[in-house]
């Protein structure tokens, strides 16, 4: 990899766009995040801003998005610090499959959907 296309990826990683991208998807956790306590629902959806940002933005921005939004959800619910370390698990795989335009196909869907209820359906606590 040369230097300038580093500095493309630095510039792209830190550009206005990315931050808009990641408070977004920080938002988008937070709010399903407390919709389901909220409706006693035992679904946990509140990792899919994670996978919005890792599948647009890159593993990095996704999984720091991932943390950060189970960080602050643990202030209510303590359990989602746990979760927060399977959310960044799971967005890494979101970006590693949009790297491979897994997101593209209905092939692809079925294969996120069925890695994402591994990590989170076998990884719980007891």
């Amino acid at each position: 990899m040369d230097h300038a296309s580093t500095d493309t990826r630095v510039k792209k990683l830190y550009s206005p766009w990315m931050l808009l991208l990641c408070v977004s998807g920080l938002g988008i956790n937070l709010v399903f995040a407390k919709t389901i306590i909220f409706l006693g629902i035992p679904l946990y959806v509140d990792n899919v801003g994670s996978i919005l940002v890792a599948a647009l933005g890159g593993s990095l921005p996704g999984m720091a998005v991932g943390f950060l939004s189970n960080t602050l959800s643990s202030l209510s619910n303590p359990i989602s610090l746990y979760y927060g370390i399977l959310t960044v698990i799971i967005a890494w795989f979101a970006a590693r499959f949009s790297e491979r335009g897994k997101f593209k196909t209905l092939q692809g869907f079925f294969q996120i959907s069925g890695c994402n209820i591994i990590i989170g359906g076998s990884l719980v606590p007891l």
